[in-house]
């Protein structure tokens, strides 16, 4: 949605799916980097990944933010502290945690009335120095920062 909100179309080659998230993220990574054109930034699903695949990036020697931008998704704490520190969405967590919490006890509690529902939680974007300034990409981020990753995905 986001991506066709802004024009663009989505590549397929972009896309690339870790079942599993210690090992495959570096082969991801390194998949991305031998596409016939680099690309501009790497979202990860979470933090972790994306600190992965900064020690990839920096094992070959391609400068980020300069040559390329990573993104990750959680805001753990060590974000902060890795060079460069990691561009990042904070979820809320603690809220999350509640809001399951309150939907699983309304289950349990009424099972023949409970009705599956879908909460939206609010999310942040966090600037640091993983990412450069891309203008043009400014509203596709402030659209998966409103909407979530899945945003990105073709449905």
């Amino acid at each position: 949605d986001a991506l066709q909100k802004n024009n663009i179309s989505p590549s397929e080659a972009l896309i690339i799916h870790c079942s599993d998230l210690h090992a495959d993220p570096v082969g991801a990574t390194q998949q991305l980097l031998n596409l016939p054109e680099m690309p501009d930034a790497i979202f990860c699903m979470n933090d972790p990944i994306a600190i992965l695949a900064i020690q990839v990036l920096k094992e070959k020697q391609i400068k980020i933010p300069e040559e390329i931008s990573v993104i990750g998704f959680t805001n753990e704490p060590v974000s902060n502290f890795i060079e460069p520190s990691l561009t990042t969405v904070s979820q809320p967590s603690y809220e999350m945690g509640r809001t399951a919490a309150k939907l699983f006890i309304d289950q349990v509690e009424n099972p023949e009335s409970f009705k599956p529902v879908t909460k939206v939680l609010h999310t942040k974007f966090i600037i640091r120095n993983s990412t450069r300034k891309l203008p043009q990409h400014l509203e596709l981020l402030k659209s998966v920062v409103q909407n979530g990753p899945q945003s990105l995905v073709r449905r």
